[in-house]
């Protein structure tokens, strides 16, 4: 363990005091000798500890602070601090802590200023996911998380999932173990080969996820712009589509109600289904 310059001090000061008690109780000349060199010692260790604390390296704020939010906000979050968060589609994040309201963009380390998702882990970190990938703010900085590229799905309680959506030749969804950014691919549907008959030469992927919902019991549904939902367990990934009653490709929104029950909002054609743990019924 390295003791700290304040501890060291202490200690050589409760030293000297003992040690000059003896040098008095025998000879008066060594006792003023040695206050004299217990003075310079404890001197120059204030002043070590002085010298550190000013080198030490201070943290570097980033970030301004602005009077209002920005336009076109995509994503609104909550951190456990009670932060605001807002990712705004083309000007960066906005964090808002009761006070004031700083703006974080490209030039203070966001991958990219459209921003299509936020979240925190135990640790009070935030992600965030854009058009450039997926940055960690550790509260001092905005850090970079490379990407694999992986075939292994896995399923943990505290991973954090990803979808960055409209990303060029990047589409599927990516996982987060703590330590590594997955980026993961969903199985050939059927669906694919439908949605370019009908869309022909289509910049965005049937598979480009546009909403990741975690449900009660720990399952991860993804709603897709044109391959409907999918659903992973932790042990397979299944795709439900018009076999299964859901009868819209692109699925915009999932929510669970106050019952407990899974509702999935789409398009394409528009609809409102309710999941019945097997299939999906139409309700809207």
């Amino acid at each position: 363990m390295v003791e700290s310059p304040v501890r060291r001090t202490l200690k050589l000061a409760a030293l000297g005091v003992y040690y000059l008690a003896k040098m008095f109780a025998t000879n008066t000349m060594s006792f003023i000798t040695g206050l004299t060199c217990f003075t310079f010692t404890v001197a120059s260790c204030q002043a070590q500890t002085s010298t550190e604390a000013v080198n030490k390296p201070m943290p570097v704020a980033i970030g301004d602070t602005v009077s209002a939010l920005g336009k076109n906000i995509w994503i609104i979050f909550q951190g456990k601090n009670n932060n605001y968060w807002f990712g705004s589609d083309g000007q960066g994040i906005f964090r808002y802590d009761g006070n004031a309201i700083v703006h974080f963009s490209t030039k203070d380390g966001l991958l990219n200023n459209q921003i299509r998702g936020i979240q925190e882990d135990r640790e009070g970190n935030i992600f965030i996911s854009s058009l450039g990938g997926v940055n960690k703010f550790d509260g001092q900085k905005f850090i970079t998380l490379p990407v694999v590229e992986s075939t292994d799905w896995q399923l943990s309680a505290d991973d954090l999932w990803f979808s960055i959506l409209g990303k060029s030749n990047e589409y599927g969804p990516y996982r987060y173990d703590g330590k590594t950014l997955y980026h993961l691919k969903f199985p050939k549907s059927f669906m694919e080969d439908k949605y370019y008959t009908e869309h022909g030469k289509h910049p965005w992927s049937p598979y480009e996820v546009y909403t990741i919902y975690k449900d009660k019991k720990g399952n991860i549904w993804f709603g897709t712009v044109g391959s409907g939902v999918w659903k992973y367990d932790g042990h397979s990934v299944k795709n439900f589509t018009k076999e299964n009653g859901l009868e819209s490709n692109h699925i915009w929104t999932i929510y669970t109600s106050g019952l407990g029950e899974l509702w999935f909002g789409g398009a394409n054609p528009s609809g409102v289904y309710k999941f019945n743990g097997h299939s999906f019924e139409r309700k809207y």
